[in-house]
């Protein structure tokens, strides 16, 4: 009899179990590009979110802040920046379910004709430099990789918060490695082979590793000690500046 009532009481519970599974709504993904990121002011830029995506059906809106205090609906829009500055654009996509996804991008205005300050500070365009790869190739200039968003790591394979980091930038690499993100390692080791042997023993051969063994570039860039790793957006410009293993994917992705 007890075993009769246990199965009942079973029974009477599974559908609202699979019914709790069967109509939970799934979040839109929202996602989109901008053409131009900077530029000049004024500055007008495109926006187009028609890839962002609802795992169970259609959105049904679009909802654009531009960072200025303006703001538009619908899967495109322009808008026109009249001043310098940093602004951050915030995408909302809604679905018939009212479940709402959003996503961010920084859009960066210049005054026209302004000459940037070169230095380490955030908002300081990046110093460049030219360093030998530990691959034995060509020289790798920081200015050569304008276009795409930089993450400058300094490290050595002696220094143990440098080898726990390391994972850590290489699934931030694979995470955004489509959207244009890379890392520039610069390499600290007194011996060339134990930062090789540290590269091809870990799962970083995507990541550019160059040679810094005079240390000239930590100079330049005022790294007291390491890790260091700076985020550099497409046109050259530092973002932010930490700890490799304290930098977010959310810190990454408004640059992309």
């Amino acid at each position: 009899m007890k075993l009769c009532r246990r199965l009942a009481l079973g029974s009477a519970l599974l559908p609202l179990v699979l019914g709790g599974c069967f109509d939970s709504n799934r979040s839109p993904v929202a996602q989109f590009v901008r053409s131009p990121a900077s530029g000049d002011a004024p500055l007008s830029v495109f926006f187009d979110a028609t890839t962002s995506v609802d795992p169970e059906g259609a959105i049904a809106g679009y909802a654009w802040t531009f960072g200025d205090g303006a703001q538009s609906a619908g899967p495109t829009a322009v808008h026109t920046y009249s001043a310098a500055g940093t602004y951050e654009v915030e995408l909302t996509v809604i679905d018939s379910e009212g479940a709402e996804g959003r996503a961010s991008r920084m859009i960066d205005v210049r005054v026209p004709g302004a000459i940037p300050v070169v230095g380490t500070a955030v908002g300081n365009l990046a110093p460049d430099f030219s360093l030998p790869r530990l691959a034995g190739e060509a020289d790798v200039a920081l200015s050569e990789l304008r276009g795409y968003v930089v993450l400058l790591d300094f490290w050595a394979s002696t220094c143990t918060p440098c080898r726990v980091s390391m994972p850590h930038l290489e699934s931030l690499r694979e995470q955004f490695a489509g959207d244009g993100l890379i890392v520039l390692a610069v390499n600290l080791d007194v011996s060339e082979n134990a930062a090789r042997e540290f590269i091809e023993g870990g799962d970083y051969a995507e990541f550019i590793v160059v040679r810094d063994d005079q240390e000239s570039v930590k100079l330049l860039y005022d790294v007291d000690g390491i890790p260091r790793t700076f985020l550099i957006d497409r046109q050259g410009v530092i973002r932010h500046a930490d700890h490799p293993i304290r930098i977010r994917a959310w810190q990454i992705e408004p640059w992309l």
